[in-house]
């Protein structure tokens, strides 16, 4: 079995580092589309926009592997490990 050399507290602790850092960097996208709808086009293009870029981010993992699954014209196999240790010879 793999052990890595952190413990669970600090591995808590920059889980919740990291989960922080993440929702401030989608505050701060927010907020950049929010300022640049109502630069642009008023409070209809904050809505617009603040709208499209949480649509976006809510498909983003669905989307993302479909497409990249489709641009390289692949397709998804199962892999059956029936747990032989025998290497072919």
């Amino acid at each position: 079995m793999y052990t890595s050399g952190i413990d669970n507290v600090t591995w808590l602790q920059h889980a919740w580092q990291n989960r922080l850092q993440s929702l401030f960097l989608l505050a701060v996208m927010a907020g950049f589309l929010a300022l640049l709808g109502w630069l642009l086009w008023g409070r209809d293009g904050v809505v617009i926009l603040v709208s499209t870029g949480l649509a976006a981010m809510l498909l983003n993992s669905s989307i993302s592997l479909r497409l990249v699954m489709l641009l390289y014209q692949a397709c998804r196999y199962l892999v059956i490990d029936f747990g032989t240790s025998k290497s072919p010879k």
